[in-house]
C-alpha cells in the first residue's frame, strides 16, 4: 500500500513539474521603453484588431462566423479582462471613430498621440488576427481541433514607443498527443473547444499577461 502511494505521489510530482516547465500559451517580448515608464498604465485605448489578408480568402475556416466577427470577439474579451484588472479601457469603436475623424497618418506614433489627446489614454493597444480554423466535429468527437492565432502590441501614449508584445497561437490537440496542453485548456481536455471558446481563453490569457502595473 505504501509503495503504491509513493508511486502515485511521484507521478503527480512529475506531472506538476512538467506543467511548470511547458511553454506558456502566450509568447511575450518586452522593450526597453517599458522599463523606462515611471507610472503604471491606467487608461488603454484599444484599436479594432486587423485581420491578416490571407484569412479573408479562407471564409470556410470560420464556419458560421466571419473574420470581422472573430476579430471583434478578441477585442471584446481583451477589453473585458483589462477592465477586470482595474484599467480604464477606451472602446475600440470610439477609437475607430476618432481615427476616422482625424483623417491623418494611422501609424502607431500618430495614433498614440491622438488617443492621448482625445481620451487621456497613456497606452495604445493594437492587434491582428493571424490564424483561425473551426474544429471539425463536435464537443464530444472531432477529427481536428480548433485553431486560433493572434498578436497584440502595447505602445506608450502619447510617445508611441513600443512597450510590449504578445502572441497566442494554439491548435487543440488530442489528449494522447499533448496532455499538458489539454489540462490547461477550458474543460481540461474533456471536450473539443470551438474556435470561439479557444479565442476567448487566449484573449484572456494575453490580457492577463500585459505588464500594466
Amino acid at each position: 500500500m505504501l509503495e503504491r502511494l509513493t508511486e502515485l505521489l511521484s507521478a503527480i510530482a512529475l506531472v506538476a513539474l512538467a506543467l511548470t516547465a511547458c511553454e506558456p500559451p502566450v509568447r511575450q517580448s518586452a522593450n526597453s521603453a517599458l522599463g523606462e515608464r515611471q507610472e503604471p498604465v491606467q487608461v488603454v485605448a484599444v484599436t479594432p484588431f486587423a485581420v491578416a489578408p490571407r484569412l479573408r480568402d479562407q471564409p470556410q475556416r470560420f464556419g458560421d462566423s466571419s473574420p470581422e466577427a472573430a476579430s471583434r470577439l478578441l477585442v471584446a474579451k481583451v477589453t473585458e479582462t483589462l477592465s477586470r484588472r482595474g484599467v480604464r479601457v477606451v472602446p475600440a469603436n470610439d477609437v475607430r471613430l476618432a481615427l476616422e475623424a482625424s483623417g491623418g497618418d494611422m501609424r502607431p506614433p500618430q495614433v498614440s498621440r491622438i488617443v492621448a489627446e482625445k481620451f487621456g489614454a497613456d497606452a495604445l493597444l493594437t492587434g491582428q488576427l493571424t490564424r483561425w480554423a473551426e474544429r471539425e466535429g463536435t464537443a464530444a468527437s472531432a477529427t481536428r481541433g480548433a485553431t486560433v492565432g493572434f498578436e497584440v502590441v502595447l505602445f506608450d501614449a502619447p510617445g508611441g514607443q513600443r512597450l510590449w508584445s504578445g502572441s497566442f497561437d494554439q491548435t487543440q490537440l488530442p489528449l494522447s498527443e499533448n496532455l499538458l496542453q489539454a489540462l490547461r485548456l477550458p474543460g481540461g481536455g474533456t471536450r473539443w473547444l470551438t474556435a470561439e471558446e479557444l479565442a476567448h481563453w487566449g484573449a484572456e490569457q494575453t490580457a492577463q499577461q500585459m505588464p500594466l502595473n
